[in-house]
């Protein structure tokens, strides 16, 4: 596997359920914490129950930055794939 395959496989999952009150700061601070130190190349949001707000911010951020990513909690294995 070449460097892009291990950058791909790198990543930080936050599962967010119910109203996820903190989603959106969560997301944002990994985003920092990735430009300023690295180590990580993507960010997915694990939909674990998430209501319908929830989902909005998650769809939201996904928009505003292409290494943002949400999926169901069942299907995380596939974006390792």
């Amino acid at each position: 596997r070449g460097l892009g395959d291990v950058y791909k496989r790198q990543a930080v999952i936050v599962p967010a359920r119910g109203a996820a009150e903190a989603l959106e700061h969560t997301v944002r601070t990994l985003e920092s914490e990735r430009y300023a130190s690295g180590g990580f190349s993507r960010i997915i949001i694990a939909d674990c129950g998430m209501d319908e707000d929830a989902q909005r911010v998650a769809q939201l951020l996904c928009r505003e930055s292409f290494d943002v990513t949400v999926c169901p909690q069942g299907d995380l294995a596939r974006q390792f794939d």
